[in-house]
Parts: C-alpha cells; structure tokens; sequence
C-alpha cells in the first residue's frame, strides 16, 4: 500500500447504533480489493475488523 494512501472503513450509522456490518467479501468488492488484501491488513494490525458470533 502507498504511504499516503488512507482508507476509511468506517460504516456506522446513525440509524443502527454502529452496529452495521459487511462481509469481507462486501468490503473487498465494495474497494475493489481482494479478500487476502484486507486479511493481510488485518494481519500488519492496520486494520481492525469487529466481528460477530457468526
């Protein structure tokens, strides 16, 4: 990733407390990136996803 380049994945809403969720899957095509990018984030603690029972 590019030093400069900064990604909000930020998907609260007033309407459910912030308890809004997408699927990696959701997100990666949403940003046109592989899933593998995003778990790789994830694995450099750059991202961190909150994730529900299922």
């Amino acid at each position: 990733m590019d030093a400069g380049l900064r990604l909000d994945v930020n998907t609260k809403s007033s309407r459910d407390n912030g308890a809004s969720a997408m699927s990696i899957g959701a997100l990666a095509a949403r940003f046109g990136l592989a899933t593998h990018v995003l778990r790789h984030g994830e694995s450099m603690g750059l991202l961190h996803p909150v994730r529900d029972a299922g």
